[in-house]
Protein backbone atom coordinates (compact mmCIF):
# COMPACT_ATOMS: atom_id res chain seq x y z
CA UNK A 1 0.00 0.00 0.00
CA UNK A 2 1.52 3.26 -1.04
CA UNK A 3 1.81 6.14 1.36
CA UNK A 4 3.02 9.62 0.74
CA UNK A 5 3.90 12.44 3.06
CA UNK A 6 2.14 15.72 2.35
CA UNK A 7 3.78 19.17 2.59
CA UNK A 8 1.92 19.91 5.82
CA UNK A 9 3.38 16.76 7.47
CA UNK A 10 0.27 14.56 7.14
CA UNK A 11 0.24 11.21 5.36
CA UNK A 12 -1.76 10.28 2.29
CA UNK A 13 -2.74 6.62 1.78
CA UNK A 14 -3.68 5.02 -1.51
CA UNK A 15 -7.19 3.41 -1.62
CA UNK A 16 -6.73 -0.24 -0.58
CA UNK A 17 -10.08 -1.32 -2.15
CA UNK A 18 -8.80 -2.62 -5.51
CA UNK A 19 -5.97 -4.55 -3.86
CA UNK A 20 -8.32 -6.18 -1.32
CA UNK A 21 -10.92 -7.04 -4.00
CA UNK A 22 -8.25 -8.65 -6.18
CA UNK A 23 -7.06 -10.77 -3.23
CA UNK A 24 -10.65 -11.88 -2.43
CA UNK A 25 -11.21 -12.83 -6.10
CA UNK A 26 -7.99 -14.85 -6.12
CA UNK A 27 -8.95 -16.63 -2.91
CA UNK A 28 -12.45 -17.38 -4.27
CA UNK A 29 -11.04 -18.80 -7.51
CA UNK A 30 -8.56 -21.06 -5.73
CA UNK A 31 -11.20 -22.35 -3.27
CA UNK A 32 -13.63 -23.06 -6.13
CA UNK A 33 -10.99 -25.02 -8.01
CA UNK A 34 -10.19 -27.04 -4.86
CA UNK A 35 -13.91 -27.67 -4.15
CA UNK A 36 -14.49 -28.81 -7.72
CA UNK A 37 -11.86 -31.52 -7.44
CA UNK A 38 -14.25 -34.50 -7.19
CA UNK A 39 -11.42 -37.00 -6.72
CA UNK A 40 -11.24 -36.09 -3.05
CA UNK A 41 -13.04 -38.62 -0.79
CA UNK A 42 -14.94 -35.96 1.22
CA UNK A 43 -16.98 -34.99 -1.90
CA UNK A 44 -18.58 -38.39 -2.33
CA UNK A 45 -21.70 -38.04 -0.19
CA UNK A 46 -25.17 -39.46 -0.67
CA UNK A 47 -27.87 -36.90 -0.02
CA UNK A 48 -31.61 -37.36 0.20
CA UNK A 49 -33.94 -34.51 -0.59
CA UNK A 50 -37.53 -33.58 -1.04
CA UNK A 51 -38.85 -31.24 -3.69
CA UNK A 52 -41.96 -29.16 -3.27
CA UNK A 53 -43.53 -27.07 -5.97
CA UNK A 54 -46.48 -24.70 -6.19
CA UNK A 55 -48.74 -25.33 -9.16
CA UNK A 56 -51.40 -22.90 -10.35
CA UNK A 57 -54.71 -24.67 -10.91
CA UNK A 58 -57.50 -22.93 -12.81
CA UNK A 59 -61.09 -23.63 -11.96
CA UNK A 60 -63.79 -22.81 -14.50
CA UNK A 61 -66.90 -21.06 -13.27
CA UNK A 62 -69.47 -22.67 -15.53
CA UNK A 63 -72.17 -20.15 -14.62
CA UNK A 64 -70.20 -17.38 -16.32
CA UNK A 65 -69.32 -19.66 -19.22
CA UNK A 66 -72.96 -20.56 -19.86
CA UNK A 67 -74.00 -16.91 -19.48
CA UNK A 68 -71.39 -15.78 -22.03
CA UNK A 69 -72.35 -18.47 -24.52
CA UNK A 70 -76.04 -17.57 -24.10
CA UNK A 71 -75.29 -13.89 -24.77
CA UNK A 72 -73.35 -14.77 -27.94
CA UNK A 73 -76.15 -17.05 -29.21
CA UNK A 74 -78.80 -14.40 -28.44
CA UNK A 75 -76.80 -11.69 -30.25
CA UNK A 76 -76.29 -13.96 -33.28
CA UNK A 77 -79.99 -14.80 -33.48
CA UNK A 78 -80.87 -11.10 -33.15
CA UNK A 79 -78.61 -10.11 -36.04
CA UNK A 80 -79.68 -13.02 -38.25
CA UNK A 81 -83.34 -12.11 -37.70
CA UNK A 82 -82.67 -8.71 -39.28
CA UNK A 83 -81.81 -10.45 -42.55
CA UNK A 84 -84.97 -12.57 -42.59
CA UNK A 85 -86.91 -11.88 -45.78
CA UNK A 86 -84.04 -10.34 -47.77
CA UNK A 87 -85.03 -12.50 -50.77
CA UNK A 88 -88.30 -10.55 -51.02
CA UNK A 89 -86.44 -7.39 -52.09
CA UNK A 90 -86.31 -8.62 -55.68
CA UNK A 91 -82.60 -7.98 -56.24
CA UNK A 92 -79.17 -8.71 -54.79
CA UNK A 93 -78.36 -6.73 -51.66
CA UNK A 94 -74.90 -5.58 -50.62
CA UNK A 95 -73.44 -3.32 -47.97
CA UNK A 96 -71.74 -1.13 -50.57
CA UNK A 97 -71.25 2.47 -49.34
CA UNK A 98 -72.70 3.77 -52.60
CA UNK A 99 -75.82 1.64 -52.17
CA UNK A 100 -76.19 2.73 -48.55
CA UNK A 101 -75.69 6.38 -49.55
CA UNK A 102 -78.46 6.11 -52.14
CA UNK A 103 -80.87 5.30 -49.29
CA UNK A 104 -80.25 8.84 -47.96
CA UNK A 105 -81.05 10.40 -51.37
CA UNK A 106 -78.04 12.66 -51.94
CA UNK A 107 -78.31 15.25 -54.71
CA UNK A 108 -75.36 13.71 -56.55
CA UNK A 109 -77.31 10.47 -57.06
CA UNK A 110 -80.54 12.12 -58.28
CA UNK A 111 -81.81 10.63 -61.52
CA UNK A 112 -80.39 7.19 -60.77
CA UNK A 113 -82.95 4.42 -60.32
CA UNK A 114 -83.85 4.07 -56.65
CA UNK A 115 -83.74 0.26 -56.71
CA UNK A 116 -80.52 0.00 -58.73
CA UNK A 117 -77.70 -2.31 -57.73
CA UNK A 118 -74.25 -0.99 -56.98
CA UNK A 119 -73.20 -1.45 -60.63
CA UNK A 120 -76.33 0.38 -61.76
CA UNK A 121 -75.69 3.23 -59.34
CA UNK A 122 -72.12 3.60 -60.55
CA UNK A 123 -73.26 3.60 -64.20
CA UNK A 124 -75.87 6.24 -63.35
CA UNK A 125 -73.28 8.44 -61.69
CA UNK A 126 -71.07 8.16 -64.76
CA UNK A 127 -67.78 10.04 -64.74
CA UNK A 128 -68.87 12.45 -62.00
CA UNK A 129 -66.61 12.34 -58.97
CA UNK A 130 -68.34 12.06 -55.62
CA UNK A 131 -66.88 11.73 -52.14
CA UNK A 132 -68.12 10.80 -48.70
CA UNK A 133 -67.39 13.25 -45.89
CA UNK A 134 -68.73 16.37 -44.18
CA UNK A 135 -71.06 18.39 -46.42
CA UNK A 136 -73.09 21.52 -45.80
CA UNK A 137 -76.80 20.79 -45.42
CA UNK A 138 -79.71 23.22 -45.60
CA UNK A 139 -82.90 22.35 -43.74
CA UNK A 140 -85.40 25.18 -44.09
CA UNK A 141 -83.58 28.29 -42.96
CA UNK A 142 -81.01 26.39 -40.92
CA UNK A 143 -77.60 25.52 -42.30
CA UNK A 144 -75.35 22.90 -40.79
CA UNK A 145 -72.74 20.28 -41.44
CA UNK A 146 -73.61 16.59 -41.82
CA UNK A 147 -71.91 13.44 -43.05
CA UNK A 148 -72.96 12.69 -46.60
CA UNK A 149 -71.95 12.48 -50.25
CA UNK A 150 -71.10 15.37 -52.50
CA UNK A 151 -68.77 16.66 -55.15
CA UNK A 152 -65.07 16.81 -54.18
CA UNK A 153 -65.17 20.61 -53.96
CA UNK A 154 -67.98 20.58 -51.37
CA UNK A 155 -66.83 17.67 -49.17
CA UNK A 156 -64.51 18.18 -46.21
CA UNK A 157 -62.57 15.41 -44.50
CA UNK A 158 -64.07 14.96 -40.99
CA UNK A 159 -60.61 15.23 -39.39
CA UNK A 160 -59.96 18.53 -41.18
CA UNK A 161 -63.37 19.78 -40.06
CA UNK A 162 -62.48 19.03 -36.46
CA UNK A 163 -59.14 20.85 -36.80
CA UNK A 164 -60.84 23.94 -38.28
CA UNK A 165 -63.40 23.97 -35.45
CA UNK A 166 -60.59 23.81 -32.89
CA UNK A 167 -58.82 26.68 -34.64
CA UNK A 168 -62.05 28.73 -34.67
CA UNK A 169 -62.49 28.17 -30.90
CA UNK A 170 -58.89 29.23 -30.23
CA UNK A 171 -59.41 32.40 -32.27
CA UNK A 172 -62.49 33.46 -30.28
Amino acid sequence: MATRRQADGSYWFQDPGPIVFEAVRELGLRSALKAADMSLPEHKLMLEGERRETIVVYVANFGFLYGGVAAIVLATISVISLYYGFWKLGREVSMSPVEVAKAFRPAELEGVAMNATTKGLLKGVGKRRIMYGVVEAVHGEKKGWVLGMGGPEGVVNPKEMEKSRLLEKEGE
